[in-house]
């Protein structure tokens, strides 16, 4: 394997549960990255764990009612999502439906998960074998590809690679784009972009309501490029608007790539957003 180190993201709540999957991943080789045991007292833990994320190749979850309302979850899975890195759902609540999206985040009801309620019949082998299978490529899980195309290997793969690979279907799938806030004020909260002006501001009349403190009345705008993507603007806002924890200058132009987080006022922002590019075959 030339990547053995897996991220687990869980809440508080299912401690005893998350050690004893990091105990059996170490058992069978791999490098487990748990906040528990590796982030120190004193560092500022939203630059560890995106550091930590950056060197799996792998994200384990621990699905729960507790891990889908918690923030830092949303965060460490949503970072995953933006950086190509496998994610791998492990329901673990026994009364928690993975397809009904008042109890998961809509996201995640589009991932194939492992069932590990019953503690009895948890498919241990099953969750090596995906492990290890990705762990053998370079860069694992850069090119997008499903947990179900390694769990039903028949089914058709449309992985983001695979899409980019066939020039010859470049105008056959299409993209969509959303933002969603994984910090501060409506965590979860998603917005679909689909005008090619966007503005964001705590004036009513803005597309992108935000009527918190901190947010200008008109903060910031997106506007669509040709070359398929959005770019952001500062609407010379007094918080400031930050991407990637880099801040803008009044009036600054700056072209946003899938996984980039948008700060709304302050370095860490009074809220964060997640600016995300989907690609879909039209049916």
């Amino acid at each position: 394997m030339l990547n053995k180190t897996v991220f687990i993201s869980y809440a508080r709540a299912d401690t005893e549960f998350a050690e004893n999957v990091r105990h059996r991943l170490k058992d069978e080789g791999f490098s487990v990255w748990i906040d528990r045991e590796e982030l120190r007292p004193g560092e500022d833990w939203r630059t560890e764990i995106d550091q930590a994320l950056r060197n799996a190749f792998a994200v384990v979850i621990i699905v729960s009612s507790a891990s889908m309302a918690s923030q830092y979850v949303l965060y460490e899975w949503a970072f995953a999502i933006g950086a190509g890195k496998l994610v791998v759902p492990l329901l673990y609540e026994e009364n928690l439906n993975m397809e009904d999206e008042t109890n998961v985040h809509p996201r995640m009801t589009t991932f194939q998960y492992l069932d590990f309620t019953n503690r009895k019949t948890r498919d241990w082998a099953g969750l090596i074998r995906v492990l290890r299978e990705e762990g053998t490529h370079p860069q694992a899980f850069n090119n997008g590809t499903h947990l179900q195309d390694h769990l039903e290997p028949t089914l058709i793969r449309r992985s983001y690679r695979e899409m980019g690979e066939k020039t010859e279907m470049k105008n056959h799938y299409y993209r969509s784009y959303e933002l969603s806030i994984i910090n501060g004020a409506g965590a979860g909260k998603r917005y679909m972009l689909d005008k090619s002006v966007i503005q964001i501001g705590k004036d009513e009349r803005n597309d992108i309501v935000l009527n918190i403190r901190g947010v200008s009345r008109s903060h910031a705008r997106l506007i669509y490029k040709h070359d398929s993507t959005y770019e952001i603007r500062d609407m010379e806002s007094v918080n400031g608007t930050y991407v990637n924890r880099q801040r803008l200058k009044p009036g600054e132009v700056c072209l946003l790539h899938h996984g980039d987080v948008i700060g709304i006022g302050t370095v860490k922002g009074v809220l964060e957003m997640r600016f995300e590019i989907m690609l879909g075959v039209p049916s």
